[in-house]
């Protein structure tokens, strides 16, 4: 789930996943399914581990019950994050909306993403939680939305400034008019063809998107070859001048799609 299954993962990472399993409640060894499914899912996050994919600190893992369920127990879990979804489960659903399958019947994935979709879809107050939490992060600008770089430390995490306004903006979209790409690549290229988006802006977002992608993970080759810990936070003035200057068009055009969903988020809003 999250950037892994969006194909966006950079070096700092660690692991968010789930199992989806078919319907097996009406089995008479459903006890001993349970318990097989639990320790096997407990050495796959421990061997992740010893590769290098650290435990995720939320818990979100196939080792835990609330991330590995029956297809109807997903459909349930569903059916309450539409009906009942608050700031704390606001992660947990948008860690689950961008999945991807890896392995297995990959039918139930399919089923699961149709039925994910459509409820996210129709839901218009969900889709308004969606914009509050995007709009958690913002990007440092003057009022005319000139990007200001001259921060005290010189450094900008990339992720919550860049990254996470681009892909979170393109989410709700793909959201509203029911894409099922989870990429966020491949969600603003629907989002052209269905002409949700202007194709001058679907280009900033994967030109800015990239440039973001690459600044983060050159830092972080930098990082592992001076045996530093690996962030996503970069110093601005170890760039080039022209490397500042893409990173700044890259966050105007961050900057702006934000903007957009704020413009949105208030037209729209539910009372």
């Amino acid at each position: 789930m999250g950037s892994q299954a969006r194909h966006e993962q950079g070096f700092h990472t660690d692991q968010d996943n789930g199992v989806i399993l078919t319907n097996y409640d009406h089995l008479p060894n459903r006890s001993n399914i349970d318990e097989y499914f639990k320790k096997f899912t407990q050495k796959i996050n421990h061997y992740l581990s010893l590769s290098g994919f650290p435990e995720c600190t939320g818990g979100i893992m196939a080792k835990e019950s609330k991330w590995r369920k029956s297809l109807s127990e997903w459909k349930r879990e569903i059916q309450t994050w539409k009906d009942e979804l608050d700031a704390q489960e606001i992660q947990n659903f948008t860690m689950f909306f961008d999945f991807r399958p890896i392995y297995g019947d990959f039918s139930l994935a399919e089923e699961i993403r149709d039925f994910l979709t459509n409820k996210a879809k129709k839901s218009k107050t969900l889709q308004q939680l969606l914009m509050k939490d995007a709009l958690r992060f913002k990007i440092p600008a003057h009022p005319l939305g000139i990007m200001n770089l001259k921060q005290k430390n010189k450094k900008i995490n990339v992720k919550k400034t860049g990254l996470t306004q681009i892909i979170y903006s393109t989410r709700i979209n793909a959201i509203k008019y029911g894409i099922i790409e989870v990429s966020t690549v491949k969600r603003l290229n629907e989002l052209r063809k269905i002409q949700a988006m202007h194709p001058r802006d679907v280009e900033n977002a994967k030109t800015a998107l990239h440039y973001l992608h690459y600044f983060r993970l050159q830092q972080n080759l930098n990082q592992l070859e001076n045996n530093q810990d690996v962030s996503n936070e970069i110093n601005v003035y170890e760039l080039s001048k022209e490397d500042r200057i893409k990173l700044k068009e890259a966050l105007q055009v961050a900057h702006r799609m934000q903007q957009v969903t704020k413009i949105s988020f208030n037209r729209n809003r539910v009372v």
